[in-house]
């Protein structure tokens, strides 16, 4: 969530990397605007925002399902190997089909996952890194649009 505060930040200002690069020009600049923007863990002076940018990210997990897939049917065949070219017990063969049936099952999964949609800002900013506000909801995001939209602050 964010939000907005007044007042100087805590030491853990996202604008500086680290307590030791605080400087008194910073600080004035802090208590100058006495208005600061909170994401998260993060805080930003809003006098220090220059630009932001609104991205829809689009992804579907499928890495973990094929490995799951792969590595299923791999020891099924192994299995199915031991059972028919070595003389293993053919008790082993339950271990294949359960095996089997597991890896086709979360192939079956793989094709029928859905895509995962959020939307990501990112706070352009004076110092520092640029701060990184990630959310499913897309109405937090149209909020914070519009919060710096109505600071005049421009989206690229």
């Amino acid at each position: 969530m964010w939000s907005v505060a007044q007042g100087a930040p805590g030491r853990d200002h996202a604008m500086f990397e680290d307590a030791a690069s605080w400087d008194k020009d910073d600080l004035a600049l802090i208590e100058r605007t006495n208005e600061y923007l909170v994401l998260g863990e993060k805080q930003v002076a809003i006098a220090s925002i220059k630009s932001y940018c609104v991205e829809i990210v689009q992804e579907r997990d499928m890495d973990g399902l094929l490995a799951a897939a792969g590595v299923l049917m791999n020891l099924a065949m192994i299995f199915l190997i031991g059972v028919m070219a070595f003389g293993w017990r053919q008790n082993f063969l339950i271990a294949v089909v359960l095996m089997m049936a597991l890896g086709v099952a979360s192939l079956l999964e793989l094709f029928n996952a859905g895509v995962s949609r959020y939307q990501k800002l990112t706070i352009y900013h004076d110092q520092g890194a640029p701060i990184t506000f990630t959310c499913a909801d897309p109405g937090h995001i149209e909020e914070l649009k519009a919060f710096l939209e109505d600071r005049e602050i421009q989206q690229i």
